[in-house]
């Protein structure tokens, strides 16, 4: 078949290591813990795969997520394919992003030092941690490997984190580093708790999401609703007391970006792909772990994506994915569903959890009830077709989302746009790759050039109405 452009995949998550040391009652990886690492051989290759499809896609970026087993029990891997990747980036003239998914108890001085490179280099970093709330919920299900709580070593690491972020002086943000906890039903009745729990730990950031395939009962329904209000309330009071939308944001839930239903439910197969330790490539890293044949498309190292065995996730969008109900004509555009979830339980991606699903529709009940209050509140603008209502997104009604000229995002990601007007200034594309990483010192020259910018972003702005 022929693939769209945007079904190269320029996004990946790389299984550094399929070893961990938790052992956590419902991973998905069904209690594998195999001693294979990636070797720089295989993160190279992966690196040259991304860089291919993005040039195909005439995309401007790749992505890698470090993944596991626990990502951090293999740095060496980790700041090899980092290195590689900044470096042929460049070559390229490509940006890159990365991001680390960790289970929050390792942090070994290399990986200390990896973290301040990350930094120095990108002026930008990613980190989300899965802790699961209050630790007596927590040490429930996420446990070592002995059979112990793991709460009292994620709580010691999370204090290093942001030890090294105040040193570093690296912005605490809805992506730099936050926390992302399951919700099982024993967890359902104490979420609000687990929340605060993290709020008073130092992080805001935060998205609890329900276990997909647990047994959810007309009853957690009423639980759910109570629980996420009580955490939507303390949202709402705590930004309109310190005049942000900073609490808003950092729950991701409830401050979702979807303006638009989706064609399919995630990328993965399209857009987004895996890399196993070995190299092989699979459409997530469930899909990986799920440990079948079927879903193998190729090898990084034996030229890539075999034909015609990544059709399936090509061709298949958002149909029906729970079960009886008719999910092409819901308006519930924010709803989380996960094919390859689906799978492992029911041995069809296309059959899901009609049970989740209604504590999908209680999310969108009260995240929009919040976003209204916020816009009345003034601390966000209340899109038409966006959820967030955040200055700036991109997600939201053109005509009435307001317009901000940010400097710094312009400056980093339109650099190839800018950079014939500097150089007419007789300003080097070197001195403002500096000035970018320095903010600072950039803002001292913004007079000078501020109208330029704004003609700029006012041709952007144009060219996306004209998109949309």
């Amino acid at each position: 078949m022929t693939k769209k452009l945007q079904d190269h995949p320029n996004n990946a998550s790389f299984i550094l290591t399929e070893a961990c040391n938790l052992r956590c009652t419902y991973c998905f990886e069904g209690g594998k813990h195999p001693n294979k690492h990636m070797s720089f051989e295989v993160a190279e290759a992966g690196v040259e795969y991304l860089i291919e499809n993005a040039k195909i896609a005439k995309q401007d970026s790749i992505n890698i997520t470090f993944f596991g087993g626990e990502p951090a029990l293999n740095v060496p891997t980790m700041e090899h394919t980092f290195d590689y990747a900044v470096k042929r980036c460049e070559e390229e003239n490509l940006r890159f992003g990365c991001m680390i998914i960790t289970n929050g108890t390792v942090f070994t001085e290399d990986y200390r030092l990896f973290l301040i490179k990350w930094w120095n280099t990108l002026k930008d970093i990613q980190i989300q941690i899965s802790y699961d709330g209050v630790p007596e919920v927590n040490d429930q299900f996420r446990i070592t490997a002995d059979g112990k709580g793991s709460s009292a070593l994620i709580e010691a690491t999370l204090v290093k984190y942001l030890d090294l972020f105040k040193e570093q002086e690296i912005p605490l943000t809805p992506f730099s580093l936050s926390i992302h906890g399951v919700v099982n039903k024993p967890a359902l009745p104490r979420l609000f708790e687990s929340y605060m729990h993290m709020r008073n730990l130092g992080i805001d950031s935060i998205w609890f999401m329900p276990l997909h395939e647990d047994e959810w009962e007309d009853s957690d329904e009423e639980i759910f609703r109570e629980q996420l209000t009580l955490i939507a309330d303390k949202v709402y009071d705590d930004c309109v007391e310190n005049d942000t939308s900073r609490y808003y944001t950092g729950y991701a839930s409830l401050a979702n970006c979807k303006g638009t239903k989706p064609d399919a439910p995630c990328g993965a197969g399209k857009n987004y792909c895996s890399i196993a330790s070995d190299g092989r490539l699979y459409p997530c890293h469930q899909f990986f772990f799920i440990d079948s044949d079927e879903f193998d498309y190729g090898n990084v190292l034996e030229g890539g994506e075999v034909d015609g065995k990544r059709d399936l996730f090509l061709q298949y969008d958002k149909t029906n994915m729970f079960g009886d109900m008719n999910c092409a004509e819901c308006n519930n555009t924010e709803c989380y569903t996960c094919i390859a979830t689906n799978y492992a339980a029911n041995d069809n991606m296309f059959v899901g959890f009609p049970a989740y699903c209604k504590l999908s529709r209680v999310e969108r009940e009260i995240r929009y009830s919040l976003r209204d209050r916020m816009a009345e509140a003034g601390l966000i603008n209340n899109s038409k077709s966006g959820t967030c209502g955040v200055d700036g997104c991109s997600c939201g009604d053109k005509d009435n989302a307001k317009v901000e000229i940010d400097f710094k995002e312009i400056a980093k990601y339109t650099l190839e746009t800018i950079t014939p007007v500097m150089e007419a200034l007789g300003t080097s594309l070197e001195s403002i790759g500096e000035h970018v990483n320095r903010i600072d010192v950039l803002e001292n020259k913004i007079d000078s050039i501020f109208g330029i910018l704004e003609l700029i972003a006012l041709s952007i702005n144009k060219e996306s109405e004209e998109e949309v």
